[in-house]
């Protein structure tokens, strides 16, 4: 006779998954191989996409935090994107869902978009950067579980950036040190996506995805 398993709990803030969407007995290589595929043939929101969705909510900012630090290491310290950074790797910070910490988080893309919106006849690496920082912020509100998130595919958006990046460096050991970081299994935790954020309309739609089954 089997008997069903139990409901566990992933990283998502206490958020129950079923035992299915667990990957600790999964070759997460069948997830890595179609995203790095998609990356190198251009579709990098594709390949974002398929990784963004197997990563716990709680680990995103981390994840999202690590591609972000690979890239602002090769420029002079930028105030509202090491902010970003912070944000995103220091969630105890922002445990209190209040206004006053709402509105707060919210400044932190903000500030990174104003130089965003300065830098767009610049150079072509701080733009991509800055657009990365951008996404990096918005993953991490969402995460964080703040009202009026940002959209949904924010998450598949940071490949993209993080392939504009790279192509502005041109240099392969980097590209090869970029594609580990977005890639990097250990936050590859989920069999299936879940939300992004508990006031999402896109995750509440979820039947809008055609190659993705999201937990409700």
């Amino acid at each position: 006779m089997r008997h069903a398993l139990p409901p566990c709990y992933s990283l998502e803030y206490n958020e129950p998954v079923t035992w299915w969407q667990s990957m600790e007995h999964v070759d997460k290589s069948r997830i890595i191989a179609p995203a790095w595929a998609l990356w190198d043939a251009g579709m990098e929101t594709e390949a974002g996409k398929v990784l963004y969705e197997r990563i716990a909510r709680k680990s995103r900012p981390v994840w999202a935090a690590n591609i972000l630090l690979l890239a602002y290491e090769l420029i002079s310290p930028v105030p509202e994107i090491g902010a970003v950074i912070t944000f995103a790797r220091f969630p105890q910070e922002w445990e209190r869902i209040d206004g006053p910490t709402t509105k707060k988080a919210h400044f932190v893309f903000d500030n990174v978009r104003r130089v965003t919106l300065l830098s767009e006849r610049g150079d072509q690496l701080f733009q991509h950067l800055c657009l990365l920082a951008e996404n990096v912020a918005k993953v991490t509100y969402n995460a964080y579980g703040f009202a009026a998130p940002f959209d949904h595919d924010a998450g598949w958006w940071i490949a993209a950036c993080a392939k504009g990046v790279v192509t502005a460096v041109a240099d392969p050991d980097f590209t090869t040190q970029m594609w580990q970081t977005i890639a990097n299994e250990e936050h590859i935790t989920l069999e299936s996506p879940t939300r992004c954020n508990p006031y999402c309309p896109t995750c509440h739609h979820w039947t809008l995805f055609s190659d993705i089954v999201l937990d409700h």
